[in-house]
């Protein structure tokens, strides 16, 4: 595992940087071939926010998973605010994600890494260029669109092979949301230079 890490102090330096709030970013894609370590550099940028809690989403989003996981974090640390959110029934989803990053929403409360890995299944190619499924699209718009409003208490990271386009209101969301960490095989003389 750590082999793979030869060659990456940029990234990680880039990324610990927007977790603890030193950039105008709140959110990371890290995206790259299979192999190449995005998964790998995800957690260890995890390691370095031992102050956040930690909600996981492996390959398709489902709200289902993400409604489970936010209350089961929420019951646990005992933040009512958060559950009394998810709980609301004059509230869509879509509502409900934006109210937990408001100030009295739970996640401000709570600092939470929200990490999306193998996004990929969520990926439908159009030419050159890969957009969302409509149920990765309906959870990622109000997430990526409240991120902010969490003032870098709540980060999430997404790793993907492919970078995606999600427009909305002539807005590409990831870009204008999320840094880009683009990952390549690490050179001969990166590993030198390493070791």
């Amino acid at each position: 595992m750590e082999r793979g890490f030869i060659g990456r102090r940029p990234e990680i330096q880039e990324g610990v940087r927007v977790l603890k709030g030193f950039s105008e970013k709140y959110g990371l894609l890290i995206h790259g071939p299979a192999g190449i370590g995005k998964s790998c550099l995800a957690g260890k940028l995890i390691e370095r926010c031992p102050d956040k809690a930690l909600i996981v989403l492996h390959g398709e989003l489902k709200a289902s998973d993400l409604v489970r996981k936010l209350r089961d974090l929420f019951d646990r640390q005992g933040i009512a605010s958060g559950l009394d959110v998810l709980k609301a029934e004059n509230l869509e989803l879509d509502e409900k994600i934006k109210a937990l990053f408001r100030p009295s929403g739970g996640l401000h409360e709570q600092p939470t890494i929200l990490y999306c890995d193998d996004f990929e299944q969520n990926l439908i190619r159009r030419g050159d260029e890969h957009h969302l499924t409509p149920a990765a699209r309906d959870l990622l718009i109000p997430l990526l669109t409240a991120l902010d409003w969490a003032e870098g208490k709540t980060n999430l990271i997404i790793t993907s092979r492919y970078p995606f386009v999600l427009e909305r209101d002539g807005v590409n969301l990831p870009k204008a949301k999320l840094q880009e960490i683009s990952l390549m095989s690490v050179r001969k003389a990166d590993v030198k230079k390493a070791g």
